[in-house]
């Protein structure tokens, strides 16, 4: 099994998403909608494989942050 984490600030997307991957090898274990939630979220889990970024959108803060710095404030994990 392949547990996925969707980290995308339009819910209806994750959703979507989840719909189209969720089946017998792969499966949604949690949805962020911003990169700190995500963050957090990896830091207490240990059994996500594979993380869905959406680039464009926030990650902290209002300052212009966005998935290309969520990498950076990953790699503390």
């Amino acid at each position: 099994m392949v547990n996925v984490l969707i980290a995308d600030d339009n819910i209806y997307y994750a959703k979507l998403l989840m719909d189209l991957i969720n089946d017998e090898e792969v499966r949604v274990c949690n949805i962020a909608i911003t990169g700190k939630e995500a963050l957090n979220i990896i830091q207490k889990s240990n059994n996500i494989d594979v993380i869905l970024l959406n680039l464009k959108m926030p990650i902290y803060n209002r300052n212009g942050d966005n998935g290309y710095s969520f990498k950076e404030g990953q790699k503390g994990i």
